[in-house]
């Protein structure tokens, strides 16, 4: 009966718009022959009244989220910088609603039940022809749907990943045009989700994440040990620094929910050591594709992916099983200007329409943590106006950034991949420096 539901109130949303339509029409016509005047133009057009019913992001919870204090103000202020910065419309709703029912005609009845929530998101796309998918909190908010797959000649698989939410025609494969990312809390907090909300909407006002410091902990250079954080792994704080000073980390070798290890099974790193770690300067995006489970979440205690959007990351790709990957570079994707989200969902449905249905398990495992509107910057925006103090002695402040700049809180945190070094003792008191390329601004010694 629930699908026999869903249809009818697919036909009754259609209706719905058609008779709005057909009924402001009739207005405008009659308006018009009434004034005997030309349309005006500040009237909506029909195109017009209907577009304004569609939105490009859909931002998904449901009531048993403990909205923060800052949670309200946070979506509003990503819906704005979302708008300006890449011309999207996000909308926020709540899926179990009277508001989600009011305005799509559905809404949840059961939050635990995950395949009656993706019937309800069909309807709420269909009506908003949005491509994205961003879920508000964690498994206790909105659960992880787990789809036991089914290939010829190949043993059954159970696929725990929101990617499931996105799959509407149930064919074991994400639809067409649609990523699905989610900012993850535990229980039914929300403090971490508007943390992720926050950096999103930085990075969106610095146009983007970068990605020009990489480092790969795979065999090799940087192998465990020397490094990360194993009894033997004498080069831990160049660990840590090069954790904190990369904006693309790629971890290759074994993983848990909590811990990537190396090929022996020592620990590269593990989520006890997050305070050793900075992620907020650089806000690097994290790759996980080969180590198992790391893309997993748990309801009431930390996962990787938990920490490292907490800690600042841009985003993180982690699996949930042990049925490797097949997806190939998605990052190549990435450098030729697709949005994050895009570049990683096309990527999975193009492996298994391309290579077969066995290729589901280990394409469609991945999950992805932060925004899947981010793009990769192209050079810092124009605007950020930085006064250099040349007189100021070494430590000292020596520049600040125009308050009205609309990047000046930015500063400090991630519009800063390189750097310039200021000379103190200068006969030139201040000086006006107008950046346009990506910058580190640091006093010289």
């Amino acid at each position: 009966m629930k699908s026999v539901r869903t249809c009818q109130q697919r036909g009754q949303t259609r209706s719905l718009v058609v008779l709005w339509t057909g009924l402001l029409l009739v207005a405008l016509f009659n308006h018009l022959l009434l004034a005997d005047i030309d349309v005006p133009g500040d009237y909506p057009t029909i195109q017009q009244a209907i577009d304004a019913a569609t939105f490009d992001v859909l931002m998904i919870t449901t009531s048993l989220l403990q909205k923060d204090p800052c949670f309200d103000g946070m979506i509003h202020e990503y819906q704005s910088i979302l708008e300006t910065t890449e011309n999207l419309t996000a909308v926020y709703i709540e899926l179990d609603s009277e508001e989600c029912l009011k305005n799509y005609g559905v809404k949840v009845e059961n939050t635990g039940d995950w395949m009656e929530i993706r019937e309800v998101l069909e309807v709420i796309i269909g009506a908003t022809n949005a491509s994205y998918v961003i879920i508000l909190g964690g498994i206790s908010v909105i659960p992880r749907p787990s789809l036991e797959i089914y290939c010829p000649r190949e043993n059954p698989q159970t696929i725990p990943s929101d990617v499931w939410y996105i799959d509407f025609d149930a064919d074991q494969i994400v639809d067409e045009g649609l990523s699905i990312s989610r900012f993850p809390d535990l229980f039914h907090n929300s403090s971490a989700v508007v943390v992720a909300l926050r950096n999103a909407v930085l990075l969106h006002r610095c146009g983007g994440y970068t990605l020009e410091r990489e480092v790969h902990f795979v065999i090799g250079e940087y192998e465990t040990p020397p490094y990360g954080v194993c009894e033997e792994c004498t080069f831990q704080a160049e660990f840590f620094d090069l954790l904190s000073s990369s904006d693309y980390i790629d971890f290759a070798g074994h993983g848990s929910p909590t811990a990537i290890f190396n090929n022996s099974f020592e620990p590269k790193f593990t989520i006890d050591y997050m305070d050793s770690i900075d992620l907020q300067t650089y806000n690097p995006v994290i790759l996980s594709l080969g180590p198992c489970y790391t893309g997993v979440l748990w309801a009431d205690s930390p996962t990787l992916s938990y920490e490292f959007l907490k800690a600042g990351a841009a985003a993180f790709v982690g699996r949930t099983t042990t049925e490797g990957y097949c997806i190939g570079d998605f990052v190549e994707d990435v450098e030729d200007g697709m949005h994050i989200g895009d570049a990683l969902f096309q990527r999975m449905r193009m492996k298994v329409m391309t290579s077969g249905c066995r290729y589901i398990y280990c394409s469609h495992h991945f999950c992805l943590y932060g925004d899947p509107t981010l793009k990769l910057r192209d050079g810092l925006p124009a605007g950020l106006i930085v006064y250099v103090d040349y007189s100021v002695p070494p430590g000292g402040t020596g520049f600040y950034v125009d308050p009205f700049s609309s990047l000046h809180e930015a500063l400090g945190q991630m519009c800063i991949p390189r750097t310039i070094r200021m000379m103190p003792g200068s006969t030139v008191i201040t000086e006006t420096i107008v950046i346009d390329v990506p910058v580190r601004l640091e006093k010289a010694q």
